[in-house]
């Protein structure tokens, strides 16, 4: 089961790299990098309703939420929007500047160093992952590529 989720990542990675540039074209229509996150932003959420929707009239969802559990979560679990928005402006913003090859490179290095961080210190409820040289050593690994990625 594991390596199905494995290749699922994987594709999120493909999916990942070309939104990017899709964006970007978007931007290029648009002559506004804030319209076109919107815009990326308001088709996600048109498809994620829609698959929502066929879930809920063929019963794999039992119901449309609750919201007797907001009270429950913490501030910060409301941010990752934020970070979705945020990620995917300056994506639209730096795109032109680095490639897609660098963009995604330093984007992948930054998701790295930040899973490093989270899983050693077990932020955000996720359970402590020990710190080891061979998981020091593989974000090193995307340090190196990012860097020869930079290269001229």
């Amino acid at each position: 089961m594991l390596k199905a989720w494995l290749l699922a990542a994987l594709g999120c990675g493909v999916l990942l790299s070309l939104q990017a540039p899709l964006n970007s074209r978007l931007r290029v229509g648009l002559d506004s990098p804030l319209a076109s996150a919107l815009i990326s932003f308001t088709v996600g959420m048109l498809v994620l309703l829609a698959i929502w929707l066929v879930r809920l009239s063929i019963g794999r969802e039992t119901g449309i939420g609750s919201t007797s559990g907001f009270t429950d979560i913490p501030w910060w679990a409301w941010l990752g929007g934020f970070c979705g928005a945020t990620y995917v402006t300056l994506a639209i913003l730096a795109l032109p500047h680095t490639g897609v090859l660098l963009l995604v490179a330093c984007t992948v290095l930054g998701q790295q160093l930040g899973a490093l961080l989270i899983d050693h210190f077990g932020w955000f409820g996720m359970a402590r992952q020990v710190l080891s040289w061979q998981r020091v050593g593989g974000v090193l690994l995307v340090l190196a590529g990012t860097w020869l990625a930079q290269l001229k």
